[in-house]
């Protein structure tokens, strides 16, 4: 379902410009912050694979696109689980939080430059705009970063209740 929800993110932006900004990677934020790795790499795998074979369609570059999202995933649920060890959550410690989540987005952008950058070569794009526009592309993206933490922030805390209510549900129907 967060795979789902991370596609049609993708298509509800925000445009500067030649620029845009998406609230796919929310989902992978959330799924990082409560699932944990395999669960967020599916997520951010799938979600980003529906994006682009549907999107573009099937490409020999489409694996580059997909990389971004992983890495963002990978990122936030390495951090985010050595806090589950320890019976805390990476949310509890707002600085911590924050610059996982803007470093995850700034590498994240970095991946997608790279893949902007040999999908250029291998298309035979013009690819000398892509280095002048990349300072522009990670403040972008590290404002969209801080927004979106921002916004999980709130829905990771209603989606652990959730979580929570539903498990002690399901002990009582056990017994």
């Amino acid at each position: 379902m967060m795979a789902a929800l991370y596609f049609i993110l993708t298509y509800v932006s925000i445009r500067i410009g030649e620029y845009h900004i998406t609230f796919a990677s929310l989902m992978v934020i959330l799924s990082s912050l409560l699932f944990g790795l395999p669960d967020s790499l599916l997520i951010a795998g799938l979600g980003e694979f529906l994006n682009q074979t549907l999107s573009y369609g099937i490409t020999i570059t489409t694996p580059l696109w997909i990389l971004p999202p992983l890495f963002r995933a990978l990122i936030i649920s390495l951090v985010s689980m050595h806090f589950r060890k320890k019976k805390d959550r990476l949310q509890n410690h707002k600085i911590l939080y924050f610059t996982t989540i803007v470093l995850a987005g700034l590498i994240t952008s970095a991946f997608n430059t790279l893949a902007t950058y040999l999908d250029g070569i291998i298309y035979g794009y013009p690819v000398n705009f892509i280095l002048l526009t990349t300072l522009v592309r990670f403040l972008i993206n590290a404002i969209t970063a801080v927004i979106l933490s921002l916004l999980a922030l709130p829905v990771s805390r209603g989606l652990e209740k959730a979580i929570s209510h539903t498990e002690k549900t399901s002990e009582k129907t056990n017994e």
